[in-house]
């Protein structure tokens, strides 16, 4: 990855205000892969808008580059255009905005294409619910819907699909139905799909209750959507030893029946080779009081830790230390191109925990039963 510098020029209507950290952001000018020499362009100067989104994406071949070090990023040099996609952000300021800048058409061309660039083209209408109209290069219409409003704010719970704009009986629709979980979520409790003869299948979704939102049953109906035609049966391995260290949702078996209660599939899983279910685990869990997350790099299941530098709390500049044209100055004043060195005098201690080989169970599945035969349950270890 190479970087460069971005200057932003950007304007509001009257009345609002930014707060940014920079107004010369690193922003990303290149990706560059050296085993095929391909990668994405992003150095042009319609790659950013001035308000600093990204408007221009070009995935090319035959790039190059210098050599880098931990210290130098080199140079990346853009190849051949392979595919470019443009999206039509304003590249200048514009003093009438009210909110962020968005873009309402892409424009993609590739290489060796014989006709003129394609066009996609958005829409985005709020009122009480919000909607989003995407228009295909081939015309075909994709609606999508979303709540403004309540409970279900900004979930998506219907998209329909039309052969065109002038079309107003849409070729697909499919719609979600959204019920309560655990921890305050919001989970699909039904999705519904009707065709363009105005056939609707459903598919419902019962959840265990106080269950860490694991889905328990899904039953899928055929045409009228209340004719069970297949259901699907979880459960799930809720031992002690995985729930109270948040190890949730492992699967413990999945079942499929038809109408008739006939088994068509059936698959089950073990982990940690049982070992913490049995009580023959050899070495066991060890405690992992009060975590939630944890970094990936350290192990939580110990009490054994060190320390670690970690960011810096109190950066000052060291006055001492500054150049221009090459040659160590002193001030103050100091010439308006001068340059100094920023010095850390503390840095936060971070505790991080060792790496235990007694934590060795973590919910990893080590065997998966699938039967071939699953109406008379002839299994096979798989």
């Amino acid at each position: 990855m190479h970087y460069s510098t971005l200057s932003l020029n950007y304007a509001f209507a009257t009345g609002y205000t930014t707060d940014t950290a920079t107004n010369t952001p690193d922003i990303l000018d290149a990706i560059y892969y050296p085993g095929t020499n391909t990668g994405y362009w992003f150095g042009e100067s319609s790659s950013y808008s001035s308000y600093g989104m990204l408007a221009s994406v070009i995935q090319q071949r035959g790039m190059s580059a210098t050599t880098y070090t931990t210290t130098n990023q080199g140079t990346v040099y853009p190849g051949t255009m392979t595919d470019q996609k443009d999206y039509n952000f304003t590249l200048t300021a514009d003093s009438t905005l009210t909110d962020a800048p968005t873009y309402t058409k892409m424009t993609e061309s590739w290489a060796s294409m014989d006709t003129s660039p394609v066009e996609t083209n958005y829409n985005v209408s709020t009122g009480t619910d919000q909607l989003i109209t995407v228009t295909m290069p081939d015309g075909t219409v994709n609606k999508q819907t979303s709540y403004a409003s309540g409970s279900y704010n900004g979930y998506y719970y219907q998209g329909e699909i039309y052969a065109s704009s002038s079309s107003t009986t849409p070729l697909t629709t499919t719609k979600t139905y959204f019920g309560s979980g655990d921890y305050g979520s919001s989970l699909p409790t039904k999705v519904e799909v009707t065709d363009e003869n105005g056939h609707t299948t459903a598919t419902t979704f019962t959840y265990a209750s106080g269950k860490y939102n694991q889905l328990i049953t899904q039953k899928e109906y055929g045409y009228g959507g209340a004719v069970l035609y297949r259901q699907t049966n979880n459960t799930y391995e809720n031992d002690s030893h995985y729930i109270n260290r948040h190890i949730f949702n492992l699967m413990k078996s999945s079942e499929t029946v038809n109408a008739s209660g006939t088994r068509l599939a059936r698959s089950e899983f073990e982990y940690d080779n049982n070992a913490v279910v049995n009580g023959t685990g050899s070495p066991g869990l060890i405690n992992t009081p009060g975590v939630v997350m944890h970094k990936d790099t350290s192990d939580p299941f110990t009490t054994n830790t060190h320390t670690e530098q970690g960011e810096c709390t109190n950066w000052q500049w060291n006055y001492s230390a500054c150049t221009y044209e090459g040659e160590i100055v002193y001030g103050p004043p100091w010439p308006t191109e001068y340059v100094c060195v920023q010095e850390c005098l503390e840095y936060e201690e971070l505790t991080v925990s060792n790496y235990d080989p007694n934590s060795i169970f973590r919910g990893n599945v080590t065997k998966t039963i699938v039967y071939s035969d699953a109406a008379g349950l002839a299994g096979r270890p798989a």
